[in-house]
């Protein structure tokens, strides 16, 4: 009986111990180690190298290191409840700190980064823009009025500009600095799913700030908030007329000339009843016959119509000529000006007193850029001016130069 007692006794002291070992230790696993990962990357999802990170359980670091190429950093920790900072060797960045948080069920956390520009400009109406170029930023925008944004390049091309916030928001073209819209001068076509699409040309860009031309943008927000502000560069322009090269026109007239020093006649260059002649010999124009006296033009001295030189007038303008299709479509532009200078170079020469023969190439020169500026108007049906073909020189209009020949 006492045996019997015995071994009830130990086997109930059997079962005990179990349930205390099991209750310990039954059905729980012991804490291990994973590998926590953060990722950092741009708003384009390019990794953002070089960020410092620092992961912290409660209040107490747990480690810190870089992001390496790829914009990854791991720590391998025990399973646990974790939040993280990032920190930037390059200056201040924007993050949304609510996502810094890691867990045993989201141990891999991707957050975007966005650089904090320090550079601000007053406005003329007394309030600031933030100064940016192309690339991706941490901006805060206010509910109770426009966050203004001024935006340069030194990069032609179309522009987008979107804004990445937790409240609805919009991007529009408010002017430039000194003449400030209080209304989005964009247009319809200009935006798309919230962006803003703006096309710089090359005669907007510049190396530098002062030099560019500025855009300025005007966010609107539903509340106060941080957001970040991409710009990016999304396509080529096809160049205007305005951005197309200058076919410069090449000169094949010119030559040593001297003026033999003898009194001059004007010709009327206003009368269809002048005969010159050109001479495929000498590559000048002659009055009457070709082998009659040359037909001078004045490049350096004033002319009888106006009290401007050519020469004079070069220095002060530009000479060329956009040239356009029967459909009005631009098809090249031709630049006079290097022809001109060449012509005035060999006028100037003392002995000259500011003349040169007049060449198929001037008078190419003369006609055109007199047509393109209305200094001719159209000659009546069948007359044809010596000078200017099927068009009448207009006095009052031009400037242009009194012909003279040798008498």
């Amino acid at each position: 009986m006492l045996k019997k007692r015995i071994l009830s006794l130990i086997f109930a002291l059997s079962i005990a111990i179990g349930l205390t070992v099991c209750l310990g230790s039954c059905g729980e696993e012991e804490p291990k180690n994973i590998d926590y990962t953060i990722t950092a990357v741009d708003p384009t999802g390019k990794a953002y190298p070089d960020i410092i990170v620092t992961i912290f359980e409660g209040t107490a670091s747990k480690g810190m290191k870089p992001t390496d190429k790829d914009g990854v950093a791991v720590f391998n920790l025990l399973e646990g409840d974790y939040t993280f900072v990032l920190t930037s060797t390059g200056g201040e960045i924007y993050y949304d700190t609510a996502e810094c948080v890691l867990s045993k069920d989201k141990n891999e956390v991707k957050i975007t980064i966005a650089d904090i520009s320090q550079k601000k400009m007053e406005l003329y109406n007394g309030k600031t823009a933030t100064m940016l170029t192309y690339g991706s930023y941490g901006i805060d925008l206010s509910e109770s009025e426009l966050t203004y944004i001024l935006f340069t390049t030194d990069i032609a091309g179309r522009y987008k500009i979107s804004v990445s916030s937790s409240v609805e928001t919009s991007v529009g073209n408010y002017g430039a600095p000194l003449n400030i819209y209080d209304f989005d001068i964009s247009s319809e076509e200009d935006h798309e799913n919230g962006s803003l699409y703006i096309d710089v040309r090359t005669y907007n860009v510049a190396s530098s700030e002062r030099e560019a031309t500025p855009y300025l943008l005007g966010i609107t927000s539903m509340a106060d908030t941080k957001a970040i502000v991409t710009i990016e560069k999304v396509s080529e322009l096809e160049l205007n007329a305005q951005e197309q090269p200058w076919q410069e026109y090449l000169v094949t007239g010119i030559k040593d000339w001297t003026y033999d020093g003898k009194s001059v006649t004007d010709i009327d260059i206003t009368s269809n009843d002048v005969v010159v002649v050109f001479n495929e010999t000498d590559g000048y124009y002659h009055y009457g016959t070709k082998d009659g006296p040359l037909v001078l033009v004045k490049l350096t001295t004033p002319s009888k119509y106006v009290s401007a030189s050519v020469q004079s007038i070069c220095e002060s303008q530009f000479f060329g000529v956009y040239y356009f299709g029967k459909d009005g479509k631009f098809t090249h532009k031709v630049n006079y000006q290097t022809a001109l200078l060449k012509y005035i170079a060999e006028a100037e020469k003392e002995a000259n007193c500011g003349y040169y023969p007049l060449t198929e190439d001037l008078k190419v020169i003369f006609s055109e850029m007199g047509n393109y500026l209305g200094w001719y108007e159209p000659a009546a049906d069948g007359e044809v001016n010596p000078f200017f073909g099927t068009l009448n020189f207009v006095p009052e209009k031009a400037w242009l130069f009194a012909c003279c020949y040798v008498q």
